[in-house]
Formats: structure tokens, sequence, C-alpha cells
């Protein structure tokens, strides 16, 4: 009689446990489909962002870019781009942000991961041509 008594009260628990852990995974479900709508309308949202074509042009008298006269100018030596990514990317982790400041993060990573590259296919040629190399790096955001 006892055994069955404590059979019955493991079945309930069992039972307590199956419908905790049921509940559990139907939370895990709804979290992933609105995880998945959220990513859809990003995705779409990118999409319907404005193309992003970034035209640098040359000044000639010194052969410098718009962007790097005025980095020279206020006295910008270097940017660490991982570090401006990490910020990035929590600042697009905010949840505050309006659509075009949202498009603006996520066209503003897309530069940096260009510039990532381009600062990397730099640094793998500099041993093929060490003097121009070296004012490019002195130049470089």
């Amino acid at each position: 009689m006892r055994t069955n008594q404590d059979l019955l009260e493991k079945i309930y628990r069992l039972e307590m446990e199956e419908n905790q852990l049921k509940s559990e995974m139907q939370d895990a479900k709804d979290q992933n489909e609105l995880l998945e709508f959220r990513v859809l309308e990003l995705e779409e949202r990118e999409r319907r962002s404005p193309a992003f074509n970034l035209q640098i042009t040359t000044f000639p008298e010194n052969n410098s870019s718009a962007l790097q006269l005025f980095c020279h100018q206020e006295g910008v030596k270097g940017v660490n781009i991982s570090e401006l990514m990490k910020n990035l990317d929590i600042l697009g982790d905010n949840g505050n942000l309006r659509n075009e400041e949202q498009v603006a993060v996520i066209q503003a990573g897309t530069v940096l991961a260009l510039c990532e590259k381009v600062d990397t296919a730099v640094s793998l040629c500099s041993h093929l041509v060490p003097a121009p190399s070296t004012h490019i790096r002195n130049c470089t955001l």
C-alpha cells in the first residue's frame, strides 16, 4: 500500500515536471518565432534602405580625401576599428532607435567591415612597397 502511494506521488511529480518543461518549451518556441520575425523585419528594412554608395573624392593639391583632411585638422591620429565595431554593436542593440537610426547603424557596420578589410590588405601588402605603405598607414583612419 505504501509503495503504491509513493509511486502515485512520484507520478504526480513527474507529470508536474513534464507540464513545466512543456510550458518552457512553448515559451522557447514563441521566443524563437519572435526572433525569426524580427530578423525578417530587419532584413526587409535593410533591403528597403537606400543603397550605400561611398564616393571618396581626393583633392589634387595633397591627394587626400575630405575625411582625411578633417581628421588631420581635428588631430585624429588613428582609430581602433574593432573598438568602433563593439561600440556600434552596443548601439545597435539599443531598442530605442528609430528606423533611420537603425539603418545608419547597419550602414556604419558595413563601412567599418570594409575599412577592416582594407586595413588588413594594406598590412599584408606593406612589405611589398615599404615607403608608400608607411605613408598610407599615416593617412589611414
